[in-house]
């Protein structure tokens, strides 16, 4: 489903579905590059 929305995925190992919970960091930097990457 992701390949057909050409969405951006990013695995975290050994976290859980609740990865942005248990991994904050990460959840944050992905956002901050998903906003850099739109931004005009």
């Amino acid at each position: 489903m992701a390949t057909r929305a050409n969405a951006t995925v990013e695995v975290v190992e050994g976290a859980s579905h609740m990865a942005f919970v248990s991994h904050p960091d990460v959840t944050a930097a992905f956002i901050q590059r998903a906003a850099a990457e739109t931004a005009s």
